[in-house]
């Protein structure tokens, strides 16, 4: 009876890895978790400007706090993308 016991334990492990401790897949689990929210976001807001480049919504069929939202993004994502060229142009202008 205890070696089935034993068996049965050595199976379990074998079957989902060795134990880890709680705290450690938690953590695991909200770091994996963060990062799928931040790459869903960039999914939704894609989603919406699809929906409204094709007339299917208009912004203003948002609320003004998901409107608010979305213009400080495409804001914050328009100047990330000038510096991105400015530092392309500063390196073509340093290339012999």
């Amino acid at each position: 009876m205890a070696q089935d016991n034993v068996h049965a334990a050595a199976q379990a492990e074998a079957d989902t890895g060795p134990a880890i401790s709680e705290p450690a897949v938690t953590d695991e689990v909200r770091d994996r978790l963060y990062a799928s929210d931040l790459e869903l976001i960039r999914v939704l807001e894609d989603l919406i400007d699809v929906l409204i480049g094709k007339g299917v919504i208009v912004l203003t069929d948002l609320p003004e706090a998901a409107q608010s939202k979305l213009a400080e993004r495409r804001k914050l994502r328009s100047r990330l993308s000038d510096l991105g060229s400015i530092v392309t142009e500063q390196d073509d202008i340093a290339l012999p």
